[in-house]
């Protein structure tokens, strides 16, 4: 489990770690469809194993305090952004899921960020602004 969540860690372009406690069967379903159409995976696994992966990949200074009770992975694939705008746009109908933290392109974010991370530019936006 370690090794696979280590390899999922180094193939994404951001990771955002979430408490989904309290989400229903319904709202796990739907959640993860929406993510889904954006390219992007959800794992979730204890907060031990999590830990030991991203030891293992390094470079990631996450505080053990930050992943506490159940703990989703969102590994972020080619906009590392879109993540960030699922989870508020799922947050913002019911406080769930809450982001815990995020790490977008080697730079960490606490999930009280998670309104500024999810305005920030898409990888589509940012090719609309190039003039060719």
């Amino acid at each position: 489990m370690i090794s696979e969540l280590a390899e999922d860690i180094r193939g994404a372009s951001s990771l955002y770690f979430v408490n989904f406690t309290g989400m229903t069967v319904a709202q796990d379903k739907a959640f993860r469809a929406e993510l889904r159409t954006k390219g992007v995976s959800m794992k979730v696994a204890k907060n031990t194993l999590i830990l030991r992966a991203l030891d293992e990949v390094g470079g990631y200074e996450i505080e053990e305090k930050k992943l506490f009770g159940q703990t989703g992975i969102i590994f972020g694939a080619e906009d590392p952004i879109a993540p960030a705008k699922i989870i508020r746009q799922f947050f913002d109908k019911g406080q769930k899921p809450a982001l815990k933290v995020a790490v977008i392109e080697g730079q960490l974010f606490d999930g009280s960020q998670l309104k500024e991370v999810s305005e920030l530019p898409t990888r589509e936006d940012l090719l609309s602004l190039i003039h060719i």
